[in-house]
């Protein structure tokens, strides 16, 4: 028989345990759950719509006010996060499929079939839409049509953190884990002629690539590099016992969360956390800490960053990174922040959307 004049202390004990982190506001977010459950993936709001995707292959469309449901879509695999143009979702498949589905009504426009899983997000350039697979070849799709226009074997294939594919000013950059042992790398492809320009070789886990301007940044496991989106030479590398992930350009900075590791792994030390940087210099210029590794890329909205850091969520003063709130969630989380208005939604791992902000 358990000593019940032993419970109070040990629920205070653990409502302590669950709350010590900093004297910062904390409160329960809200809560849309997904059924039949399933990992949520970073939600899309497009006027007032969340569009939401995940494993067990269901495409949600919720009023992100109400959380009422306007339609679904089922596909046989798991599924990216979605991306909204024009009146369209796109979402790939672990079912090998492409899919175009009409925003309104979840209609589906066309479906292209590819040769393995499709895992990346689908990444709309003009009225081209590029998508990677697995093995790590790289689609080009008519976004009208759903018809292939062109796929390119890359020497590598696309493991988690690698799903974003970054395009501008004809250019196509993609992080690949590489084959046999190979090391992970970045390739730079020219998507006028399917020629790989450059390739950047990490002796690290690469995350997905962000292009600015003629900068390409990119975190990996051994720290955060800037190159030449041109050549791929170095301009600066960030190294500080951290491993960074994807970065989010805002101005003159970059927000990108971090964390340490190890020859185990992952741990938890003090790198850990979401950093600002000089995106001219590399310098650090704050540094949150945080409990938990931050992986997906944050959020820039208004003046503040929303962040995620598994079951914690931060909204931070963008110039000095103060956290104005930080946030309990109930399931981990490594989902990218979608707006919505003045606040965001997170998908979790465990079907839920919550919601942070003012």
């Amino acid at each position: 028989m358990p000593d019940r004049s032993r419970l109070p202390m040990l629920l205070l004990a653990l409502l302590i345990a669950i709350g010590g982190c900093g004297n910062q506001d904390e409160r329960p977010p809200s809560v849309w759950r997904a059924r039949p459950a399933m990992g949520i993936n970073s939600p899309v709001i497009v006027d007032g719509i969340a569009y939401i995707s995940g494993k067990g292959g269901f495409v949600y469309a919720l009023e992100s006010s109400t959380y009422a449901v306007k339609w679904t879509f089922k596909a046989d695999g798991d599924l990216s996060p979605p991306a909204v143009v024009d009146g369209v979702v796109y979402v790939s498949s672990a079912d090998m499929s492409l899919y175009a589905l009409d925003a309104a009504s979840g209609r589906e426009r066309w479906a292209f079939a590819a040769r393995d899983r499709l895992v990346s997000v689908p990444t709309v350039d003009g009225d081209t839409l590029y998508v990677a697979s697995q093995e790590g070849i790289l689609y080009a799709v008519d976004r009208q049509t759903g018809q292939e226009r062109w796929n390119l074997a890359l020497d590598g294939g696309l493991t988690e953190g690698k799903y974003l594919i970054a395009v501008q000013d004809g250019m196509i950059y993609v992080s690949l884990g590489g084959n046999d042992n190979a090391p992970d790398f970045v390739a730079a492809i020219d998507a006028a002629t399917q020629e790989i320009v450059w390739r950047y070789e990490s002796s690290g886990f690469l995350m997905s690539p962000t292009v600015d301007g003629a900068v390409v940044y990119i975190g990996d496991f051994d720290g955060l590099v800037a190159l030449e989106a041109a050549t791929g030479a170095i301009i600066w590398r960030q190294q500080n016992g951290a491993g960074f992930s994807v970065a989010l350009v805002a101005g003159e900075r970059l927000y990108v969360g971090a964390a340490t590791v190890s020859g185990a792994g992952i741990v938890n030390e003090d790198g850990a956390g979401l950093y600002a940087i000089d995106k001219a210099t590399g310098a650090i210029l704050w540094h949150l800490p945080t409990r938990n590794p931050v992986f997906a890329r944050p959020l820039l909205l208004g003046d503040q960053i929303y962040a995620v850091s598994n079951v914690d969520g931060f909204r931070v003063e963008k110039d000095t990174g103060k956290a104005i709130e930080i946030y309990r969630f109930i399931s981990p989380s490594n989902s990218q922040p979608g707006a919505d208005g003045d606040s965001v939604l997170i998908g979790s791992s465990m079907a839920e959307l919550y919601r942070m902000g003012p």
